[in-house]
């Protein structure tokens, strides 16, 4: 993340308004990501995709983190722990391609179901990554929050990211 200089974990409360951890920036505010660790990477077998949540609460009809307006969710980072890949997207656009789009991925892509605690259960789509990036930029450019430009932030197979024609400018709120 451009101008980090911390990262600190987030409270349980903060938890569960979709911030894992806080970075800290030298411009002097910070970004909450939600972290998604994922256990098996299945890019390995040609299905590189992103685990989006549709419902957080099937039974309760309560829409999944990917869809939530009250999420203060800035940045959303995956890690496929065998492989040690990485994706990091900006989550206003992620969850404008997703609101959009949601109904054509579920009956389009794999989904499934997990349980929680035992009490509810919340369902999951498993979308294309470049899916998922064309449907973020439809709308033009992705941006992140306090950068006045990130144009083209993506992951990158060598695990860095791109950012654009020229990758030494800095994108902060002083540019």
């Amino acid at each position: 993340v451009p101008c980090a200089v911390a990262v600190i974990p987030s409270t349980d409360i903060e938890d569960r308004r979709g911030v894992d951890w806080w970075v800290e920036r030298s411009v002097g505010d910070r970004l909450g990501v939600d972290v998604k660790v994922r256990a098996v990477d299945y890019a390995e077998r040609g299905e590189d995709d992103l685990a989006l949540e549709i419902w957080s609460v099937i039974e309760e009809r309560i829409a999944g983190w990917t869809m939530d307006a009250a999420k203060q969710t800035d940045l959303v980072l995956w890690c496929w722990l065998p492989t040690g890949r990485h994706c990091l997207l900006p989550f206003p656009p992620l969850r404008r391609a997703m609101i959009a789009n949601a109904a054509a991925w579920e009956a389009a892509y794999r989904t499934a179901d997990q349980q929680t605690d035992g009490r509810y259960h919340s369902r999951c789509v498993y979308v294309p990554r470049r899916v998922v990036l064309l449907a973020m930029h439809a709308d033009g450019p992705v941006g992140c929050p306090g950068w006045v430009a990130l144009p083209g932030l993506t992951y990158c197979e060598d695990h860095r990211p791109r950012f654009g024609a020229d990758p030494h400018r800095r994108y902060d709120r002083r540019t």
